[in-house]
């Protein structure tokens, strides 16, 4: 934890003119229904480039944060500067809920763009969203990881990232797939030193 706040505290912070404009595009309904904590920590995130561990307790609507921030990194309506396809990792319960949460909160993503992992027969395809269970995540890691070559994985949300199993004689790390730490510093962060964390 102590390593985690003294990261957050470091410097590279977006200046309050550019959280304004990511803020902005937040799709209005997502945005208005945040409640102000939930506001403070999207915030927080977007002046940090987006990396930011989420642990409020359960039920205080820490999903509707993370796609909020997300959705602030999806570019603008000329589709530029965008820090997007986002790929989500949750647990197989909650598969279905983050379907739903995307389908509802952001509007701006067709259902044909939204590719859900359920079997480890299923295509892995370019697509803006892409949700995967924890399970689907290792069976499909081959596919995953070509696709992420081929289109790099810009944006990620890991939902109860705990879930993640380490071998008992590896330290926890940030996380990381495929090879490479997850997600692309923006523009304000870069050639800055330190590495990419994950959005959201």
């Amino acid at each position: 934890p102590h390593a985690i706040v003294d990261e957050a505290a470091q410097g590279d912070l977006a200046s309050e003119e550019q959280c304004a404009t990511l803020r902005r595009r937040i799709p209005r309904a997502l945005r208005e229904t945040l409640m102000g904590y939930q506001e403070e920590g999207v915030l927080f995130a977007l002046r940090r480039g987006g990396r930011v561990l989420l642990a409020d307790e359960m039920g205080l609507g820490k999903s509707l944060q993370a796609l909020a921030i997300a959705s602030a990194y999806a570019g603008n309506r000329a589709g530029k500067e965008s820090h997007w396809p986002l790929l989500i990792v949750c647990p197989t319960s909650m598969r279905d809920v983050w379907l739903c949460l995307v389908e509802r909160w952001l509007p701006a993503v067709p259902p044909e763009e939204i590719c859900v992992l359920r079997r480890s027969l299923d295509m892995v395809t370019r697509r803006l969203v892409t949700l995967v269970s924890f399970k689907m995540l290792s069976l499909l890691s081959g596919p995953l990881k070509a696709r992420h070559l081929d289109a790099p994985f810009k944006c990620v949300i890991v939902d109860e990232s705990h879930n993640f199993q380490l071998p008992e004689d590896r330290k926890p790390q940030r996380f990381q797939y495929f090879g490479g730490k997850a997600g692309s510093q923006p523009p304000w962060m870069r050639n800055r030193g330190g590495g990419g964390g994950g959005r959201g």
